[in-house]
């Protein structure tokens, strides 16, 4: 069992990795000229956020392993259940786009035609991925699955953890603000 403090401070070590990884990612590398958009950054970066997603959920499972609990149902990781949760928040998504759809349908923004065209574009662009894909599915499992299981593995509070917990996610993109305030951007 560890401490408050200690499930805190490795909360935020896993903020810190990831934002490290992400950075070293792009370090390593040879130099390229441009910003975060550049399609080569974008694709470093997103190895950097998948190794250190990696590296989160082992050092998660590794910490959870040392107690009694089943670390990879605690941690959501069961394959058991992946159907039917990716069912659900496929479900809820849609549904939570329905409405703008339906209303882009009624002004005449909205075509198949034109969808099928954005998705085909979508799937080639490394920002779509770095978007839609690789950055949401990393954040949530290095912020959900190895972050918050501390949390409910110690023993804390279940509306602390809720309300403690996104303070890594947070510190983990406090990074895009630094880089703002640097940059002269407002």
């Amino acid at each position: 069992m560890l401490s408050f403090l200690s499930v805190f401070a490795v909360s935020l070590l896993h903020a810190a990795l990831y934002v490290a990884c992400i950075y070293a990612a792009v370090a390593l590398g040879p130099p390229v000229d441009g910003n975060r958009d550049h399609p080569l950054v974008i694709r470093r970066r997103m190895r950097g956020a998948i190794a250190a997603t990696l590296l989160s959920l082992a050092a998660t499972a590794l910490i959870l392993r040392r107690g009694s609990h089943g670390f990879v149902a605690l941690m959501g990781l069961d394959p058991r259940r992946a159907l039917a949760s990716s069912g659900v928040s496929l479900l809820l998504t849609a549904t939570l786009y329905l409405g703008p759809l339906t209303m882009d349908h009624l002004d005449g923004a909205f075509g198949w035609d034109r969808l099928r065209l954005s998705v085909g574009q979508a799937l080639r662009d490394p920002a779509c991925w770095r978007n839609y894909v690789v950055g949401p599915i990393t954040e949530e499992l290095v912020f959900r699955s190895a972050v918050v299981p501390l949390w409910v593995a110690n023993g804390v509070d279940p509306l602390v953890c809720v309300l403690v917990s996104p303070l890594a996610f947070a510190v983990a993109h406090i990074h895009h603000a630094v880089a703002s305030i640097w940059g002269g951007e407002e």
